[in-house]
């Protein structure tokens, strides 16, 4: 079976990167950790094109599905794939400023739940008469992307990424190095092994999902060549053909952007076996 090309928007690359991988099926090897780096941000569209306007593209929710090959025997381990996160945390920063380091000390509790390090109460020096302000921050971690756990209708497992904070997807929701997203079973013959499974790493939204704001015309002469044209009545039609011919242009799955569920596929990588 011949290798699906993987499919990255050049013009969205800060949208969304993926970066997937597994090790080789070789040898007496049968299972094999799929790894892949979803790091979603904003990506400027228009600066090095023709297009008449330029915009901010980012998205507030997207699935990470994982394909599976047609007619060949590879399968998951169930019992290897990422679950859900059941208890995460925000990442939040304050600041505390007082004159006593007992008032500091509990201002830190009350606030956070957090002890104050032991450095800051061995350097925090208050004696009678004098006055010393102090500052402590502190800071508890958190990942920026929250990640749930299901499955599509036909039973490929999918990761929904949503903004632990704010209304835009961006970073990672965990480490693709040390976190791999499950385990792949290769029940193929041994000489089948030579050729790598199709193994894919589909990312999706609906257009409701996507943001699209800070439209700015490069130049009205153009915009008004382009609006008759075309028939472009407002920026904002514009900037939704742009997106869905380069999406189709790069063989990516697109329904009617005019249409606030119409499904959109923002990459669609091939995971590279190596080693």
């Amino acid at each position: 079976m011949a290798a699906r090309p993987s499919n990255r928007l050049k013009a969205f690359a800060d949208l969304v990167s993926v970066d997937a991988w597994h090790d080789a099926f070789k040898g007496k090897r049968k299972g094999v950790d799929l790894h892949a780096d979803i790091v979603f941000g904003t990506a400027r569209v228009g600066q090095d094109t023709d297009v008449a306007i330029t915009f901010r593209l980012s998205v507030t929710r997207a699935d990470v599905v994982i394909v599976l090959p047609d007619g060949e025997p590879i399968g998951v381990d169930p019992s290897s794939v990422r679950r859900d996160d059941p208890h995460p945390t925000v990442k939040r920063t304050q600041t505390f400023e007082t004159k006593s380091e007992g008032a500091i000390t509990a201002k830190v509790k009350a606030e956070l739940g957090v002890e104050p390090a032991a450095s800051f109460a061995a350097n925090a020096h208050v004696s009678s008469g004098v006055t010393n302000t102090e500052k402590l921050v502190a800071t508890t971690t958190a990942p920026p992307v929250l990640v749930t756990l299901s499955t599509t209708a036909d039973g490929s497992y999918r990761w929904t990424c949503t903004p632990l904070t704010g209304r835009k997807l961006q970073g990672r929701g965990w480490d693709a190095a040390t976190e791999p997203c499950l385990k792949l079973l290769d029940g193929r013959k041994t000489e089948s092994h030579l050729i790598a499974p199709t193994v894919r790493i589909e990312v999706g939204c609906l257009r409701e999902d996507l943001i699209i704001e800070d439209l700015e015309l490069k130049d009205p002469t153009i915009w008004e060549t382009v609006r008759h044209r075309t028939g472009f009545k407002n920026r904002m039609a514009a900037a939704e053909a742009y997106i869905r011919n380069e999406l189709m242009a790069h063989g990516l799955k697109v329904g009617a952007l005019d249409q606030r569920f119409s499904p959109i596929t923002l990459a669609d990588v091939t995971a590279e076996p190596r080693g």
